[in-house]
């Protein structure tokens, strides 16, 4: 049931109790005051009307005395010369009949001030009825004289007082009592209909402090049905969303704070400046992507004067991307700058990588050792995309080397030392070579074109005579220029060398 129509089902229910006691109080009281009035009213009406037909009768039986007496004395009076006792009859008779007239005076004088007539006549229906407004008493007193006409003209009269007073004085009392019982019920079902509705309001509402203090996974229970049932499910949803995205938060920050520690190895991973080498120009170039990986390159500096030139793809992204590639570097960095034999290194380093690292993940590498004194590179790919990209000055043309090797760790030990190949070249001046990693090959544009071989390649065979540092300068634009904006989808790594 919903809220609205459960409260005023309540309340017309309560009111409708409520009255009924209040109608059966007052049709009961105000009957019994009305009963009690009427016959009040009706005792002193019939005290009135005895009072006053006393009055008209003795004023009656005094007029009949005093005519006959007076029609006696003059009876009396017709004859001449009376004897004594004649005259002493009349006198009697004439006594009599001014003591009649003084009562009947003193009766009239009574009968005016017991009461007086007012001239608003009404008339009944049937024409032999009329009240007139009356007042008697030494207190005048307010009252109204019916008066009925008979068949014989003979009038009958009955003297009512206006005492509602009482009347109006039980009612008074009855409706102020019973107005107060009314109030007082009222108030106490209101209260009950109030509490017995706003229970599951009140419980929401604690419901939500509690969830407010924090405790997300209180449960509100302020109802199964109707709109406050309806509201304790949106409460428990909005509760259970909070406590997800609390959890999404502490993952976000974990995230985050895993990001930070990519973006920190990461940032290990890159050589500050590239080492001087006499004759030679080298310099590297790194964009970073807005995912964390672990690609890199490096310059490694051997005891003898030999220089290496290394770039790696390293599968996986975030932290374990950056870990495998933090490790692979350790163990790259570790035997390459041994200065032994290239081969023997990387199948050490391919035996460690294979026992830490977890099956899926592997490591491409393209390493490039030159000694400046013979002016000599050997070169070895293990499973690199991306060959050596080499630009001869004598005739300017462009040349991929690509040595045999599938990536570090994918095997522990049999097939990358059958596979891996050393390929080896002679560094004429002005010749440049230059290691990249795919991600440079794999830039898209925001139609999701990739700049691809042809546009790297070409830019390298352009700007391969100048030094090294406006070289990478000249790739940088092209590359970004293709990205028009467009965020890396991998990080871009570029070493390169040049005989000066």
């Amino acid at each position: 049931m919903k809220l609205w129509l459960k409260f005023a089902i309540s309340m017309t229910l309560s009111l409708a109790a409520v009255m009924s006691l209040a109608g059966y109080m007052l049709y009961s009281n105000g009957s019994q005051v009305a009963e009690r009035a009427q016959d009040a009213v009706m005792v002193q009406s019939v005290k009135l009307s005895g009072q006053f037909a006393d009055l008209r009768s003795e004023i009656q039986r005094l007029t009949a005395e005093r005519d006959a007496l007076a029609e006696a004395e003059q009876q009396f009076s017709k004859g001449g010369r009376m004897d004594p006792g004649v005259l002493v009859v009349r006198d009697a008779i004439r006594a009599l009949r001014e003591e009649r007239v003084l009562a009947l005076t003193k009766a009239e004088t009574e009968l005016e001030a017991f009461w007086k007539k007012g001239v608003d006549e009404i008339a009944y229906p049937d024409g032999n009825t009329f009240r007139y407004p009356v007042t008697f008493g030494k207190d005048e007193s307010r009252g109204w004289l019916y008066r009925y006409r008979g068949k014989d003209e003979k009038q009958y009269e009955l003297l009512v007082p206006a005492d509602v007073n009482m009347a109006e004085e039980g009612l008074l009392r009855v409706i102020v009592w019973s107005t107060l019982l009314v109030v007082l019920v009222g108030a106490g079902v209101a209260s009950f209909v109030a509490s017995t509705v706003s229970r599951p309001i009140s419980q929401l509402v604690h419901d939500i402090q509690q969830i407010a203090k924090g405790m997300l996974n209180h449960r509100a229970r302020g109802g199964e049905s109707g709109e406050v049932g309806q509201l304790s499910i949106a409460i428990n949803k909005m509760a259970k969303g909070l406590a997800e995205a609390r959890e999404t938060e502490v993952e976000l920050s974990i995230r985050e704070r895993e990001v930070a520690l990519a973006g920190e190895v990461r940032e290990s991973l890159l050589p500050d400046r590239p080492p001087k080498v006499a004759g030679y120009d080298l310099a590297s170039l790194h964009l970073a992507s807005g995912d964390l990986g672990g690609d890199f390159h490096d310059f490694l500096v051997l005891p003898d004067g030999r220089v290496g030139l290394l770039v790696c793809d390293v599968s996986g992204k975030g932290v374990p991307g950056a870990m495998v590639g933090a490790m692979a570097r350790a163990y790259l960095r570790s035997e390459l700058a041994r200065g032994g034999d290239v081969r023997v290194a990387l199948r050490t380093v391919n035996r460690d990588i294979a026992r830490d690292i977890r099956r899926g993940m592997f490591v491409t590498a393209l390493y490039v050792l030159v000694d400046p004194k013979t002016n000599s590179a050997w070169i070895a790919c293990a499973g690199h995309k991306v060959p050596l990209l080499r630009v001869v000055k004598s005739d300017g043309k462009l040349r991929t080397i690509q040595p045999e090797g599938i990536a570090l760790g994918f095997d522990k030990g049999p097939v990358f030392d059958r596979r891996l190949e050393i390929g080896e070249l002679a560094l004429e001046p002005g010749d440049r070579l230059l290691l990249c990693n795919s991600g440079t090959l794999a830039v898209s544009n925001a139609d999701g074109v990739e700049i691809g071989e042809k546009a790297v390649y070409t830019a390298v065979q352009k700007h391969a005579a100048q030094p090294s540092e406006d070289f990478l300068e000249r790739l940088k634009t092209v590359i970004e220029a293709h990205a028009d904006g467009n965020a890396f989808a991998k990080d871009v790594s570029v070493v390169t060398i040049a005989r000066t």
